[in-house]
């Protein structure tokens, strides 16, 4: 278990995840693939405004 996960099970607090969903690896550029798997610096900064919603 990730100590994220734990630290909200027994600290319930506004979590999002960030990072690759379960999916094959590919070669591309570094461009394209973190656009491609959602980890641009606009795709972290929405998942942050989320998390502070929810903190809301």
């Amino acid at each position: 278990m990730l100590f994220a996960e734990v630290l909200v099970e027994n600290k319930p607090v506004p979590m999002v995840r960030v990072g690759v969903t379960d999916r094959n690896s590919e070669s591309a550029p570094n461009e394209d693939l973190l656009k491609k798997y959602e980890l641009t610096t606009d795709h972290v900064v929405q998942a942050v405004k989320k998390v502070l919603e929810k903190k809301s």
